[in-house]
């Protein structure tokens, strides 16, 4: 199965033309129901079959595949069933989204449930995914200490292991240090501070806790390693990152590391000592926290514009400015959708009732299109969205 990152987000909106299917489904994980996945999505490919070599569904233009090719990749899961990972607790995938199109397919298993649907256009249909891909949901967790680095992705029901190529095993491995006596040794002598309300370990703020230069400069040169490898991750990436880490480490790790968004607040103490829940909940709650302060701070954002120039809640002002590439923030009604057509020369925008081909949601149009442009893109329940309105942009410029 595919993993859905930001590279790989980028891949599945980059323009392709031809034929793009597109199919949504809830998995269901229980012994006794696994037999209705394999339904679902039986049901799904005789559906999209019947889609594209329907009658005058397809423009004489387009290009028609081998169809048994084209839905090869979903015949053969459907011959797979359970469609199931890992379903211990907090960590069960509840959806499946498939992406079939000109030579390329993509099939994801992910912790967000979706309403059963199938979608064909010119573009593949990510707005049911845009609870996962914009920055309110998705982060990244290393776990770091002098026996074992690894780094994880999450969301707010999964915490995954992340392979990273050429990733130091530890301390050692990353240094091959010589004297004994410089071996590193994380360990804390203060607690994280056990807060009643919750339950739980106190976020910690890493700030100042300096160890002698000695070995400051042998973390150091590991921590840059660590960063190092990351790259090869994190490049493109946007997602914020928690360091899992002793207290003093945090100020050296911050020191060698590159990646803009690492958070300011982490989880004390040696990660070693949590199993993959205890450091997901912890996780969690630090992002949680920092969702609620993002999601205020652009909606704060948005209210001191709100009304100018420098933004718009009309769908055929919020089209083409979003293809030309003049969006900056996106804010999405995940709800919402609206059938027509835009015409990328004279940049006009038709509002359409049929479901054909030719006509595309518009609202998908305009997520994918701000995304590829580098825009930010926030999915928002009806009753959180900044305005009234199923779509609102705040422009990078005033054209």
């Amino acid at each position: 199965m595919d993993s859905l990152n930001q590279h790989e987000l980028k891949h599945l909106i980059a323009p392709q033309e031809g034929v793009h299917v597109s199919m949504f489904m809830p998995l269901e994980s229980e012994p006794d129901k696994l037999k209705k996945n394999q339904i679902r999505l039986q049901n799904l490919m005789k559906q999209g079959r019947q889609m594209v070599t329907a009658e005058d569904f397809l423009p004489p233009d387009v290009t028609r595949p081998d169809w048994d090719a084209f839905f090869q990749p979903v015949a053969e899961l459907t011959a797979d069933n359970p469609y199931t990972g890992d379903n211990s607790p907090g960590m069960a995938e509840q959806g499946l989204a498939l992406f079939l199109g000109p030579e390329r397919h993509h099939i994801y298993h992910l912790p967000l449930s979706f309403d059963e649907g199938i979608v064909v256009g010119p573009r593949f249909h990510i707005t049911p995914l845009l609870p996962l891909l914009d920055e309110n949901g998705r982060f990244y967790l290393l776990t770091l200490s002098q026996n074992q680095v690894r780094l994880w992705h999450g969301t707010r029901l999964s915490l995954e292991p992340v392979d990273v190529p050429n990733l130091p095993a530890g301390a050692d491995a990353a240094l091959s240090l010589e004297d004994p006596e410089r071996e590193l040794q994380f360990h804390t002598s203060t607690t994280s501070g056990v807060t009643p309300a919750d339950g739980g370990d106190r976020p910690a703020v890493f700030h100042g806790h300096d160890a002698n230069t000695d070995k400051k400069d042998t973390m150091l040169r590991y921590f840059r390693e660590v960063n190092k490898a990351l790259q090869n991750v994190l490049t493109d990436e946007e997602a914020p990152l928690i360091l899992a880490a002793v207290e003093y480490a945090w100020p050296i790790y911050k020191e060698a590391n590159t990646y803009f968004y690492l958070l300011d607040e982490g989880i004390a103490g040696n990660p070693e000592h949590l199993n993959r829940q205890e450091l997901h909940t912890r996780a969690w709650n630090l992002m949680r926290r920092h969702l609620e302060k993002t999601r205020q701070s652009v909606n704060e954002q948005y209210q001191s514009v709100a009304g100018t120039e420098k933004t718009s809640e009309l769908l055929t002002e919020i089209v083409p400015a979003a293809a030309y590439g003049r969006i900056d923030t996106l804010f999405v009604n995940e709800q919402a959708h609206q059938l027509g057509s835009f015409n990328y020369s004279t940049g006009e925008v038709e509002i359409a009732e049929a479901d054909d081909f030719a006509c595309e949601d518009l609202v998908n149009l305009v997520a994918a299109s701000t995304l590829q442009n580098g825009g930010k893109v926030y999915a928002f329940q009806p009753d959180e969205m900044p305005t009234d309105a199923n779509l609102a942009a705040i422009f990078r410029y005033v054209s």
